[in-house]
């Protein structure tokens, strides 16, 4: 059973009292078909997805076998006109980071493959022109942290190479105002969750150094461009973060390489209160938002133990229910089409580190489930959604070739 909420903010928490949840794991009568084929340009992995308007880019990725090239290739799919284009990235890159905006797409830095190969390139695709520019951030970086507020886009930290310390330095890029400004975070912290609301970004948890997870959360408010601090109630890393009504909910996660959280702790951006709730499983889960509910999908409770449970919270009724994936999961791909998520790939069994044909769906609207395939076993592969097609797209097989299958499905 769910545990009750332990309040930061007594009038806030008088509404949402956990009194108890039940397991939700009802079957969808009318389940969703499966899905089409299509083809990729060019075979590969680790691609970075993106939408904006009707289109879905699969952007850069690994090719060549163990050679593992980069590439630069962009798949364009137009998913209201069910038609396939293509473009290329100013260089070829993996490791990026992809955040949309409107009808705009950015994507960030990443590693070229080369010697001091880290990038500071921004790749700018605008869906409803068709157009491409280009533009830089103000370091080279990897693995940086991406996101949009409003019309602000936010590239925060990474590393100046792979497996280097931390970044200090935080690019905003607004929009509307076509101009570029900075800020820094005053200490050295990587791998934190970074999500924003009501004009505030967040950073929370993460390593303050290697193998020492932190309880720091960073508040900048991109108005004044002035910083807060707070403290998570557990230092802790690999958080499940989602955010609905201007309340940022941080559920889960690591607090050493075996050991796990079940607290939820919930930054409302409107008022700057915090308030606690629990997981009914300590793990770190992946998050998402569909229709009106928080879902944290899988996760390790033990070290390399992949999980099946789902920790659902309604935001309307303020109500925590749970239920159960089909197969064990941890670091799932998700994609939201209307009311239903999907949960594919992830790994379910450390010792093979591969991924199940098997997509579970939740619709949000029932509270029902539903199972589809994909085609063929891959792990690597690109998700994305638009309109109402989610597509998967390409991947790696077992034996170390790449795909450029896509499964598209067509959302009922």
């Amino acid at each position: 059973m769910m545990k009750h909420m332990k309040g930061l903010n007594w009038l806030f928490l008088a509404g949402v009292l956990l009194t108890g949840c039940k397991k939700d794991i009802k079957k969808d009568p009318d389940p969703q078909p499966p899905a089409t084929k299509a083809t990729l340009s060019l075979a590969r992995s680790g691609m970075t997805v993106a939408s904006a308007g009707n289109k879905i880019l699969f952007a850069g990725g690994i090719i060549g076998g163990s050679s593992q090239s980069f590439t630069d290739v962009v798949d364009i799919y137009d998913a209201v006109a069910d038609k396939w284009s293509t473009a290329k990235l100013s260089e070829k890159r993996r490791l990026f980071k992809a955040v949309s905006s409107g009808n705009k797409i950015f994507f960030a830095g990443g590693h070229t493959g080369a010697n001091n190969g880290e990038s500071k390139t921004v790749d700018v695709y605008d869906a409803s022109e068709d157009k491409w520019t280009i533009m830089q951030l103000s370091e080279a970086r990897v693995l940086v942290a991406a996101a949009s507020i409003g019309d602000k886009v936010v590239f925060a930290g990474g590393n100046a190479a792979t497996g280097a310390s931390a970044l200090r330095k935080i690019d905003i890029y607004d929009i509307s105002e076509n101009s570029w400004q900075t800020a820094s975070f005053d200490t050295d912290r990587g791998s934190y969750s970074a999500s924003g609301a009501n004009g505030k970004m967040l950073f929370a948890g993460g390593f303050s150094a290697p193998n020492s997870p932190s309880a720091l959360v960073d508040i900048l408010d991109l108005t004044s461009y002035t910083w807060t601090k707070s403290n998570l109630t557990e230092a802790r890393y690999a958080i499940g973060t989602a955010m609905a009504d201007d309340r940022i909910f941080l559920g889960g996660g690591n607090k050493s390489i075996s050991e796990f959280s079940d607290q939820v702790e919930i930054f409302n951006a409107a008022n700057n209160t915090w308030s606690t709730a629990q997981l009914s499983v300590a793990r770190n889960p992946t998050a998402v938002v569909v229709g009106n509910k928080i879902i944290f999908a899988g996760g390790t409770p033990q070290r390399d133990m992949p999980s099946t449970t789902v920790d659902i919270y309604d935001v309307s009724s303020d109500k925590w229910s749970t239920a159960e994936l089909s197969t064990k999961r941890t670091e799932c791909n998700v994609a939201v089409s209307g009311n239903k998520v999907f949960f594919a790939g992830g790994i379910g069994n450390f010792e093979q580190s591969f991924t199940t044909k098997a997509i579970d769906i939740f619709d949000a609207s029932t509270n029902t489930w539903s199972i589809v395939e994909l085609s063929e076993a891959r792990a690597g592969f690109g998700v994305g959604a638009a309109a109402n097609k989610v597509a998967i797209a390409g991947g790696s097989h077992r034996d170390g070739s790449f795909s450029n299958t896509v499964d598209i499905f067509t959302v009922k």
